[in-house]
């Protein structure tokens, strides 16, 4: 699939649905709150932005904190809680940020694309625009085998490979021109 043609709102549709569905920690009523997070960001770590949502709204109560495994001073509204599947339960506090981490890291990867019709507008060959794949650091082994991979806009996985095992994808694909193309 390609996905360089999309629009922000599209790829972070299909970034929120691809994090849902592969990390099941939350369930598909999330859907709209991770959306949301990734609109409303401005700037804030994803972290602050789960943390605030879980703080607004009515809270569930320390017992139930201390069922969930949670400690009594936790914030965890009743609405955040009913979006968390039972793997989710595991961590709950971090479900939504890992939900939303790894949807800010698909749409990071898409946006290394959209600065590429610019430069060519402005005379830049677009053979001379090359993309390689950058870990922060490579944990799984698919990330280890595409580490300083070279890629194309219609090779690139934008989305996490089927094989990719790590929580949030947390790999990025650099946009690099080859200043000298024109001179070889």
């Amino acid at each position: 699939m390609n996905l360089i043609g999309c629009t922000k709102e599209e790829i972070s549709e299909i970034a929120v649905d691809e994090a849902i569905r592969r990390l099941g920690l939350l369930n598909s009523t999330a859907r709209t709150t991770i959306l949301t997070m990734m609109q409303d960001e401005h700037g804030q770590h994803p972290r602050s932005l789960c943390t605030a949502y879980r703080k607004a709204g009515d809270q569930i109560s320390k017992e139930e904190l201390k069922a969930i495994g949670l400690r009594a001073n936790a914030f965890m509204s009743r609405e955040a809680l009913t979006e968390i599947t039972h793997a989710g339960l595991e961590n709950p506090l971090e479900a939504h940020v890992s939900t939303l981490l790894r949807s800010y890291f698909t749409v990071s990867r898409w946006r290394s694309f959209q600065s590429a019709d610019e430069l060519v507008r402005r005379g830049v060959a677009s053979k001379a625009i090359l993309y390689k794949y950058e870990m922060l650091p490579p944990v799984c082994g698919c990330c280890r085998k595409l580490d300083g991979d070279l890629t194309t806009p219609d090779t690139a996985h934008i989305l996490p490979p089927e094989d990719c095992e790590c929580v949030t994808s947390n790999y990025s694909i650099q946009q690099r021109v080859d200043w000298l193309y024109d001179l070889k």
